[in-house]
């Protein structure tokens, strides 16, 4: 990595630093950090840098997808049984999905979301996986894909009570064994571009034992946790009715709501509840789409905002890019607020302070902004504004524009990993024919109608 130079010039930088607009810019890159930033009249000649014309197109950072499940990949167009409610789904498509995925159907599925997540604009992937036929080693297998693709990546395995005692034990051994692999005992990336946290299901699924177990791991590895929060009725009433508390209630008492914890959904959650998030110091992720493909409800967003809980905008494996879930969460929140201004600053900070800095914290790198000294993850867009672009109003522009273009070059770490739409080093049709052929067995052992 050392001595590896890229520069960008002629471009239209947003920095999402200090709301700084470069309208002809460069930025020039060095061992994967910026080096330099400003205008094209002050552009340095570096005759050992690769050069990339951005040719007056837009550059802004990377995204970060804060809450994925790459493992969904071949759910896509698979036949199952009509579910009625949220516990059905479960039943009925995930928890049989993630019992048969073999290690070939868990690395392409990586490879297919991390393509896909590039081609999306988005640099940074927290996930969250589950393959109870197949544990050990698992995240490693993944973590391979984002090694390959060059997408930085902050793993973790599911754990849960559902498939018993043992496999309850090997799901946490996996976390654990990747996190002192990834991570150690600070709970901060070793180099960059990998980082571990624990993974739990749901507290429907989650024993008073386990929840014990998992605070240990979190106190020795100085981290939080990634836990789906109350997203159907059947977490909440399940909870109330065995523990006399809800879901949140229960995470609270064995304080496993904590800062570096991400509090995924948080759907059915009550006042007392939003009080004990705030107390926590524990981040929320919405994911506005998913829940209202599985018509669990929609979260009360605002509300955290209201309270400055830490919220992010995720895509729950829906897809690998978040423009739609932003886009979702942007307009619905102002049809149910019937308030056309709502939502706009707290989405914004959602996608462009709160998610770079939960996944800087893990990964040891300043992400989310185009500025001296931060990681070079940026992405050139195939936009060119036909209105003035400008500091006070580039929100507007990546809501209502940016996020309808496409994404031409995405540098990683500072190298070039999408250019000119096409992922490097990959050849996505073989890659795309590959998949269906295994996506096919996988729906046979499944029981699907090919």
């Amino acid at each position: 990595m050392k001595n590896q130079k890229l520069l960008i010039k002629n471009a239209l930088i947003i920095t999402n630093s200090s709301d700084r607009v470069i309208e002809d810019g460069f930025i020039l890159m060095k061992d994967g950090l910026m080096a330099d930033i400003g205008s094209m009249k002050d552009c340095p000649k570096v005759p050992d840098a690769r050069e990339l014309d951005a040719k007056g197109c837009v550059v802004m950072p990377g995204l970060i997808n804060p809450h994925m499940h790459l493992y969904s990949s071949f759910a896509r167009g698979i036949s199952v049984p009509r579910a009625k409610n949220f516990k059905e789904i479960l039943n009925k498509l995930w928890w049989r999905l993630d019992e048969e995925l073999t290690p070939d159907d868990i690395y392409l599925s990586a490879i297919n979301g991390l393509i896909e997540s590039l081609k999306s604009g988005v640099t940074t992937v927290i996930d969250h996986h589950a393959s109870y036929g197949f544990i050990k080693s698992s995240l490693d297998l993944i973590a391979l894909a984002f090694v390959e693709t060059g997408v930085r990546g902050i793993l973790s395995f599911e754990v849960s009570d559902r498939h018993g005692g043992q496999s309850r034990d090997d799901a946490l051994i996996e976390n654990l064994m990747f996190i002192e692999q990834s991570s150690g005992r600070n709970g901060v990336s070793k180099g960059g571009t990998l980082s571990g946290m624990l993974g739990l299901h749901a507290c429907m699924t989650l024993s008073d034992e386990t929840l014990y177990l998992a605070r240990q791991i979190m106190d020795t590895f100085n981290i939080g946790t990634h836990v789906h929060v109350a997203e159907g009725i059947e977490d909440f009433k399940f909870n109330k009715k065995k523990y006399h508390l809800s879901p949140v209630g229960r995470l609270e008492k064995f304080d496993i709501l904590r800062p570096k914890t991400l509090a995924v959904h948080c759907v059915h959650v009550d006042k007392r509840d939003i009080t004990l998030l705030k107390k926590s110091g524990a981040t929320i992720v919405h994911n506005p789409l998913s829940n209202q493909n599985n018509a669990v409800g929609i979260a009360p967003y605002l509300n955290f905002c209201k309270m400055e809980i830490p919220t992010l905008i995720g895509t729950d494996g829906m897809s690998a890019g978040i423009a739609d879930d932003v886009k979702s969460a942007a307009f619905f929140h102002k049809l149910s607020m019937k308030d056309p201004q709502a939502g706009w600053n707290e989405v914004k900070d959602s996608v462009l302070k709160s998610a770079p800095k939960f996944a800087s914290e893990y990964l040891g790198v300043k992400l989310g902004v185009i500025d001296k000294g931060a990681a070079a993850d940026v992405v050139l867009y195939d936009y060119y504004p036909n209105t003035p672009l400008t500091k006070e109003n580039y929100w507007a522009h990546i809501l209502f524009g940016i996020f309808s273009s496409r994404a031409k070059d995405v540098v990683v770490n500072g190298k070039l990993r999408l250019k000119d739409y096409k992922v490097v080093g990959f050849d996505e049709a073989q890659i795309a024919k590959l998949s269906r052929q295994l996506a096919q067995k996988f729906w046979k052992r499944f029981g699907g109608k090919l």
